[in-house]
Order: C-alpha cells, then sequence, then structure tokens
C-alpha cells in the first residue's frame, strides 16, 4: 500500500513557499509592465508589413493582453496579501496568545474569534491559491495561442491572401476539429488518452473543482474573466492597425483630436496606425507627413497597374507613370488637393517601423483651424474591384500666427 506520509523535504519548500512566491511575483511584474507596448508593436508589424490578416491578430492581441492584465491583477493582489501576511506573522510572534479575553467586555468576551497564528494560515492559504491560480489560467490563454500560431505562420507561406483567408477558414473550422475528434475516437481509451485527459493541467483543474466547488469555481473564473475585461478594454479598443476607413464622427460638431496623430503628443515607442503631423498647432510654414506603410497596399498596387481606366475614375489626373505606392493616396487640406509632395520612403528610428514621409508648405492657408485629409486607393478582393477609400485618415490642426 502506498504510504501517504509527506516528505520531509517537501514540507520545508511548502513552508518556505513565501520566498521564491514574492521573487517570482516581483520578477514577473517588472516583465509585464515592459511588454505591453512590445506586444502591440509585434501585432500591428505582423499587420502593416506581412499582410497578416487584421482579425487574427487583433484576437490573438485580445487573448495576449486578457492573459497579462490578469497576471498583472492577481500578481499585485498577491503581493500586497503578502505584506499583510508579514504584518500578521509579526503580531503571531509579539502576542502569540491572540486577544486577552479578561480585557473585553462581557458580550465580546464570549465571542470566538481566531489566533494570530490561524490568520497567518488563513492568508497563506490564499496567497497560495492565488499565485497557483495564475500560472494554472495560462493552460486556458496558451493552448488558445498555439492554436493560432499555425494561422499566422500560413501568411508567410501563401503569398495570395484570398488562398490565405480561405486557409483560415479551413483550418479553423475543418482541420481542428478533425484533429480533435480523430484523437478523441481513435486514443480516447488508449494509453496516450489516458495520459492527455491527465496531463498537470487538468489534474491541477480538478484540485480546484473538487475542493472549491463544481459550482463556485465557474462564477469565481466568470467574476475574474469580467473584471480583467474590463480592466483592458481602453487598451484593446486602442489597438487601430486597420487599413480601412477612420470611423469618426464628430460629438455636436466638436473635431475629434487623437494624440495618435501628432508626433509631439503620441508615445514614440509606440508604431503608428495610419499618418501623423508634427503637432496640433502648426508654427512653422510647412507640415510633415508620415503616411504608414502597409504591405497590402502593394497588392493593391499591383492590381492598380492592370486596372489604370478604373483608377482615372476616381484620380483624374493620374498618369500609368503615377501609379505607386504614394500614387495610391491623395491628401487634401480641407477642399484643396495637395499637389507635388516630396516623398521620402522612410524607417522609424526607435519602432522600425516603414513608411512614406513629405513635406507640405503650408504658408498659403489662413490662420486658424484647418483639416488634413488622406483618401486611399484599396483593392476589394471580395468585389475584385478598386475602392476609394475617402477620409482614410482625417487630422485636423490649427495654423498659428
Amino acid at each position: 500500500m502506498r504510504s501517504e506520509h509527506k516528505p520531509h523535504w517537501l514540507t520545508e519548500i511548502q513552508n518556505k513557499s513565501w520566498e521564491p512566491e514574492i521573487l517570482i511575483s516581483g520578477i514577473t511584474l517588472t516583465f509585464i509592465f515592459l511588454l505591453p507596448n512590445q506586444i502591440r508593436n509585434l501585432f500591428a508589424k505582423l499587420i502593416q508589413e506581412y499582410d497578416v490578416h487584421f482579425l487574427i491578430s487583433f484576437v490573438l492581441y485580445i487573448i495576449i493582453t486578457i492573459m497579462l492584465t490578469g497576471v498583472k491583477f492577481i500578481l499585485i493582489a498577491h503581493l500586497i496579501l503578502r505584506g499583510f501576511w508579514t504584518g500578521l506573522v509579526g503580531i503571531s510572534y509579539v502576542y502569540p496568545k491572540g486577544i486577552r479575553r479578561s480585557r473585553m467586555g462581557e458580550t465580546d468576551s464570549k465571542k470566538k474569534f481566531p489566533k494570530p497564528l490561524d490568520l497567518v494560515i488563513q492568508v497563506e492559504k490564499i496567497c497560495s491559491i492565488l499565485f497557483a491560480f495564475v500560472f494554472t489560467s495560462f493552460s486556458f490563454f496558451i493552448s488558445t495561442i498555439i492554436l493560432y500560431i499555425p494561422i499566422i505562420l500560413l501568411r508567410f507561406v501563401l503569398v495570395n491572401k484570398s488562398v490565405y483567408f480561405y486557409g483560415i477558414i479551413f483550418y479553423t473550422l475543418i482541420l481542428v476539429p478533425l484533429i480533435v475528434f480523430i484523437i478523441n475516437a481513435k486514443y480516447k481509451n488508449t494509453v496516450i488518452g489516458h495520459n492527455i485527459q491527465r496531463n498537470i493541467f487538468t489534474n491541477i483543474m480538478f484540485i480546484f473543482t473538487t475542493n472549491i466547488g463544481t459550482r463556485k469555481m465557474p462564477i469565481i473564473f466568470g467574476v475574474y474573466f469580467i473584471l480583467i475585461v474590463s480592466l483592458c478594454a481602453g487598451q484593446v479598443l486602442d489597438f487601430a492597425y486597420f487599413n480601412r476607413k477612420t470611423d469618426r464622427s464628430p460629438a455636436e460638431g466638436i473635431p475629434h483630436v487623437d494624440y495618435r496623430e501628432y508626433e509631439s503628443d503620441r508615445i514614440g515607442v509606440l508604431r503608428i496606425p495610419k499618418a501623423t503631423i508634427q503637432s496640433f498647432e502648426i508654427h512653422d510654414g510647412y507640415l510633415t507627413l508620415f503616411v504608414a506603410y502597409y504591405k497590402e497596399d502593394i497588392h493593391t498596387l499591383k492590381r492598380a497597374a492592370e486596372h489604370a481606366e478604373e483608377i482615372r475614375e476616381f484620380y483624374p489626373y493620374l498618369t500609368t507613370t503615377d501609379i505607386d505606392m504614394v500614387g495610391l493616396i491623395r491628401v487634401r487640406i480641407d477642399s484643396t488637393r495637395i499637389t507635388d509632395i516630396p516623398w521620402y520612403k522612410v524607417r522609424k528610428a526607435k519602432t522600425g517601423q516603414l513608411g512614406f514621409k513629405g513635406t507640405i508648405p503650408i504658408d498659403s492657408l489662413s490662420e486658424g483651424y484647418h483639416e488634413l485629409t488622406i483618401d486611399k486607393l484599396l483593392w476589394r478582393r471580395n468585389k475584385n474591384r478598386i475602392r476609394l477609400i475617402e477620409s482614410w485618415s482625417n487630422i485636423p490642426f490649427v495654423k498659428a500666427g
């Protein structure tokens, strides 16, 4: 019969587990606070420079953001509770017997109060559960991330984006469910099937559900998920790397000013979604415009060369030789089209982002409020035709005196 005696070394580790917990929590939190910008730039780069499908990148970005926010939230709570636990340890050392009932009133002296040592043990259990829950929750997110990795890698193999899109549908709706069905049907009652079902993450989840309760556990996880989603909603909605029209409806006629569109206000370590100018108030006699590069535009450029007549419906002034990457965009200030902009292909120093930089003289503009609008040609694959995206980017600015 197997002995249930706990090894001495395990008892020692459990007694001193708070030391590695605090160390791991601190180091993990440091990395988590540094990661969000890099993760955002990574998925933005996949969309802009590698033409990975926006929805795939966005969903994966949401999953990782939720995961990191959840870990951050729980580890902060864990460190706070560990601080409270340290205080209770001090109290249990100074006053090991706890409350002196002889100095309490008659009513209060009849109540049952836990001793400081009992409080230490209770908080210790909560801290240990929180720490275990953090890394157990990784299994849900990592399994989803692993599922999406082949979809991203598929983009580097399939040059044709239409084939890539149908490849995504085939992979998610047919291939993955088929593999799961085959494994479940063929290996369910074999050694391989039992080992898959008894993996460490499944084991830990059964430990939680059987001890906390099959009803309480989904409620706890649901509340945790809702809380984390609400905490990272703003960060997720700020992910605007989409090569389509800017949906910007001014409230009560008041223009919307987005800090991401001004180099002086934006966070320099983040990639630019569409376009930027130097600042909201322009004091110089020129305006510097940066337009982000999207690899998707190369496909549009190829199609544009084949359908020059369609393009001239939108841009009558274009000739066949004018159809290049910057020829796909049309820049307007207020209602006036700006021509003869000297463009340069540049790469941002901090982010390595590729784009086009142009200088626009504004000496002739009157002082006050103006709007810079960028229209863009885009090949619509579903309708197999060129589409003009009016107001692809719209940047308000003020010419100062």
